[in-house]
């Protein structure tokens, strides 16, 4: 496991580019003398996924987060992230022309040409050459190669050549469906709003990990600039439809389509927990306040309206300069004075003060289970 490790680690490190964004997904082509190995287009989730699996430190995770948003990734219009750079897809008679470079080489399409058979390859009224319309495939190829025709000892010779012809010409490896031909349904130009949650949620990884208070300030600023380019952050003109309803993805042309209840949803509340601060460490509930916005923080006092473990509609009062929320139905309430200590109020009139960031177990499992025995939580810090 921890050589699998070593060798998985220094495979992503390799496949640096020099842009800075990570060659994700590779191609392997077998030769008759090794292999070659072949690189598919950056995509978002391949950078995500560095992101996110621990290998880069802060100072490396903000510059991957900036070499993204300096690359064609990146959507200035929707301040966010496509799945793939935007490219031009070759017109219908621009595809499948076999370069002059095979025809030269290659004895048995110069006397396919000449003897005017077309079962493999067709001239066009233009000159150009190309693979015959009934030929879509690999397997299709094959049955031509190797059947039983007048040309088979050539075409013997020069399986290999007219394989590796035949995928130049369709790149049938490098084929990953709908973002290669299409406009919508993550297709050219869309922008997939699950994966740039996705994105958020490795940055927000990051942030938990960072060392140091600089390198953490650096993510949390990079977390915001991008969180600030998700749908509840722009007016309904911008999104193309209502801000806060989720939608699967943003057409190159058009606002947000095709509403779904999509696994964004999951990404959004795990990352509201990181930007309230709360985590779990060996069963203990942990408040890390660096993550907390002071913008979030009440500028009055007001009344706060919860439903209570009972189902019973309760509201308790907020003061200015105060956060709250409920966690597992507990109200929180963040508070910015003095040092960091816990007040953890009982249903039995009881009050423990903890100094520390962190609840003990039996409070935090009692939280879990909604046994009701815990009335509210106030964190000062």
């Amino acid at each position: 496991m921890e050589l699998g490790e070593v060798y998985i680690d220094y495979t992503i490190r390799e496949n640096k580019r020099a842009d800075g964004l990570y060659n994700s997904y590779n191609l392997v082509r077998f030769k008759d003398c090794g292999i070659e190995i072949g690189y598919l287009q950056p995509m978002l989730e391949g950078q995500t996924a560095v992101m996110g699996c621990g290998i880069l430190n802060a100072e490396e995770t903000v510059n991957l987060a900036y070499a993204m948003k300096n690359s064609g990734l990146y959507s200035k219009k929707e301040k966010s992230f496509y799945l793939y750079p935007i490219k031009r897809t070759p017109d219908f008679m621009d595809k499948n022309i076999i370069p002059k470079s095979y025809v030269e080489k290659s004895e048995l399409i110069k006397k396919l040409l000449t003897e005017k058979d077309t079962n493999l390859i067709i001239e066009d009224i233009n000159g150009f050459v190309r693979f015959a319309p009934n030929i879509t495939c690999k397997g299709e190829l094959d049955a031509v190669l190797k059947s039983e025709w007048k040309y088979r000892n050539i075409a013997e010779r020069e399986y290999s050549l007219i394989s590796e012809c035949f995928e130049e010409v369709f790149r049938h490896s490098e084929f990953i469906g709908r973002s290669q031909i299409m406009y919508k349904y993550e297709g050219i130009g869309c922008i997939y709003w699950h994966q740039n949650s996705k994105l958020l949620v490795s940055l927000a990884e990051s942030y938990i990990e960072a060392t140091g208070f600089q390198a953490a300030e650096d993510i949390r600023k990079i977390y915001y600039e991008y969180r600030n380019g998700m749908g509840f952050n722009k007016t309904p003109e911008e999104w193309g439809a209502f801000p806060t309803d989720n939608y699967s993805f943003t057409a190159y042309t058009g606002g947000a389509n095709q509403p779904v209840m999509t696994g964004q949803v999951k990404e959004d509340i795990i990352l509201r927990f990181c930007e309230l601060g709360i985590s779990i460490r060996d069963g203990k509930i942990v408040f890390d306040c660096r993550a907390v916005r002071t913008e979030e923080f009440l500028k009055e006092n007001t009344m706060f309206k919860y439903v209570d473990i009972f189902g019973h509609e309760r509201s308790i009062s907020a003061e200015e300069n105060s956060l709250i929320f409920t966690f597992c139905q507990v109200p929180i309430v963040y508070k910015c004075r003095g040092n960091t200590q816990i007040f953890v109020f009982y249903q039995s009139g009881k009050k423990d003060i903890l100094k520390s960031d962190m609840l003990t177990e039996e409070v935090s499992q009692n939280i879990f289970k909604r046994n009701g025995k815990i009335e509210k939580i106030i964190v000062e810090f």
